[in-house]
């Protein structure tokens, strides 16, 4: 009976050790600096300062432990310019290798409600609004700010950049 219980107490350790944590750590950056909001930032000869940056992450998948693959099915980020850290789930991989995702929001989601979603989930009403309403679905990528559209060096015109619509997703390795 000992050696059986010291079996499984060693089972376990083993088992639980693989189990990791997964956080997708992000570095914003413009120009070579990094992003801040309510910064100056010149672009193409033009001040500009941002005041929002936020994107949709989907379709994550984890190559780990020599070559084998973990797909994240319904497992949506909605990332901000001013975060880091985003907690993808807990898996049992001793070693992480590489992570490839979309940047906006699948084809089947996209054609989906807000209220379909808790506001609590990445997918649910935001305010401000991450999408155009339907069918066009959510925003992928919105940044708003000011641009010096009198050249003064004073970003004083607002605007506004909103990519939308299943054709702006993008993959990234």
């Amino acid at each position: 009976m000992r050696f059986f219980t010291f079996f499984i107490m060693i089972f376990y350790f083993f088992s639980a050790n693989a189990q990791r944590n997964i956080v997708l750590r992000l570095s914003h950056a413009l120009n070579d600096s990094s992003f801040k909001y309510n910064e100056n930032f010149e672009i193409d000869g033009n001040k500009n300062y941002y005041t929002r940056l936020q994107y949709y992450l989907s379709g994550f998948e984890l190559i780990h432990d020599g070559g084998q693959s973990t797909s994240l099915i319904n497992t949506y980020v909605l990332a901000s310019g001013h975060i880091s850290n985003y907690y993808l789930g807990n898996f049992n991989i001793s070693s992480l290798e590489s992570i490839t995702f979309d940047v906006g929001v699948d084809q089947i989601a996209n054609s989906e409600n807000t209220t379909n979603f808790s506001s609590d989930h990445p997918l649910g009403p935001k305010s401000p609004p991450m999408d155009w309403g339907w069918p066009s679905g959510y925003f992928f990528v919105v940044t708003n700010g000011f641009t010096d559209s009198d050249n003064d060096y004073v970003p004083e015109t607002p605007f506004e950049l909103h990519a939308l619509g299943d054709q702006m997703l993008t993959h990234i390795d």
